[in-house]
């Protein structure tokens, strides 16, 4: 008799995103298993209504650690291990190395580990022709003014494997650069979430190479608008699926809102799905999905800013996709781990101009509760609210929590969304543990 398959999900925080590959895997037939960062009991309880079982390593970031999980995850409950796969940045690459290790199918980890190093991204990129700013490695504070003078300001300082805004900042001047840097490797060391994720990547980085803890990308600011889509990749052949227009950015480069359609002509949007195939192409990227970052450059053009390789976008964007499109991209990238029929497409539920907006906590602690999402719920032009976050998980106003999202529709243009998004983000309260 042949052993019930299954697939393992590797996670160091959030509850949404891996409750929900849980689902797509199950709905496969393959029955989910998590390896997960040290959780809460309820947290835990949570996950075990979703996942067959649940197993706790102490460093999420170890492909080690993940490889003798699964093993172990795979004898006690005696099933056939297909996949192993992760939605959660900061250990995509030791899941990949951990699947390679157990045999399993998944992609070149060259490419990911290019794509995950903002810096040698950039360079992959300038070798093979595609759009790119000037851009220089800092792995110290000493090299900072010889940065600024290649670069030129102003410019956009970044940790070299940061994601979700963190320490991004722009400036102006050397001042600037060398208060923005210090700011940046301070939050990295300093915020408990991000520094166990970079000391993760520290731990792995090759001999020789830059310390992701205190290590940064320098590029010439790009001007423009800013989008991202989504791609699936089977082998070589590269799916774009819609453009996603980021028409809401605040001072942090926190994404605040999404909308479809992006506001594009026909010319530019062919341009921009032909640059994001060339950086595809460029890293090698096969059988995964990736969320890439594009700003049209009112020089360059088409510049692609991130590729998130190994996952879907974050927040909304593919409950976004599957109502505009049809398109189940968690669905797709689960088909791909374990070497299944992609999903179906139906016709698009809500072919609309839909948008969502984030809701970030505006205090750090353990969530208690949030309250008012029935009120935003209420609001006109609102189609749903999305929690992301649920008691017991670790706020923080450091990087992106996509904590509230709320889908709505978005006919009567981007200022409407604009005052949309402050009445929620007026209604709604995040309390916390230390909240007095």
């Amino acid at each position: 008799m042949t052993a019930r398959q299954a697939a393992v999900v590797v996670r160091d925080r959030g509850e949404t995103w891996a409750n929900r590959m849980a689902d797509a895997f199950t709905s496969t037939g393959v029955a989910p298993l998590l390896v997960t960062a040290p959780c809460t009991e309820a947290q835990r309880e949570a996950f075990l209504e979703h996942f067959d079982d649940v197993f706790e390593v102490e460093d999420p970031f170890d492909s080690t650690q993940l490889h003798a999980a699964a093993l172990a995850l795979a004898e006690r409950t005696r099933l056939d291990l297909r996949g192993m796969t992760t939605c959660s940045d900061g250990v995509i690459v030791p899941t990949i190395a951990a699947a390679h290790a157990l045999g399993l199918r998944a992609g070149g980890a060259a490419a990911f580990e290019a794509a995950r190093d903002k810096h040698r991204m950039r360079r992959v990129l300038e070798r093979h022709g595609c759009a790119n700013p000037a851009f220089e490695l800092l792995r110290c504070p000493d090299d900072l003014p010889a940065g600024a003078d290649r670069v030129g300001l102003p410019a956009v300082v970044k940790p070299i494997s940061g994601t979700a805004g963190h320490g991004v900042v722009r400036v102006e001047s050397l001042e600037e650069l060398q208060a923005g840097y210090a700011a940046m490797a301070a939050t990295l060391h300093d915020e408990p979430q991000l520094a166990e994720m970079y000391a993760g990547a520290a731990r792995r980085r090759e001999e020789g190479q830059p310390d992701p803890r205190h290590a940064a990308l320098l590029e010439a600011a790009l001007v423009g608008p800013e989008l991202c889509v989504d791609l699936v990749v089977r082998g070589d052949e590269v799916e774009v699926t819609p453009i996603i227009d980021k028409f809401l950015i605040d001072d942090r480069f926190f994404e605040c809102g999404f909308r479809h359609p992006a506001s594009l002509d026909a010319r530019t949007a062919a341009l921009v799905e032909a640059e994001v195939r060339r950086a595809i192409g460029a890293l090698g990227l096969q059988d995964t999905v990736a969320h890439v970052e594009v700003i049209v450059d009112e020089r360059l053009g088409p510049t692609v800013v991130e590729v998130n390789a190994g996952r879907p976008g974050g927040q909304l964007i593919s409950e976004l996709l599957r109502l505009i499109a049809g398109v189940d991209i968690v669905g797709e990238m689960v088909s791909i781990a374990v070497g299944a029929a992609p999903p179906p497409r139906p016709a698009p539920p809500l072919p609309i101009p839909l948008a969502t907006l984030s809701i970030f906590p505006d205090r750090d602690g353990r969530l208690l509760e949030i309250r008012g999402l029935d009120a935003v719920a209420d609001l006109p032009d609102v189609y749903g609210v999305y929690p992301l976050v649920g008691p017991g998980a670790l706020l923080s106003t450091a990087f992106e929590t996509f904590a509230v999202v709320v889908l709505a529709d978005a006919s009567d243009g981007d200022d409407a969304l604009r005052e949309l998004r402050e009445q929620a983000v007026g209604l709604v309260e995040f309390v916390v543990e230390d909240d007095s």
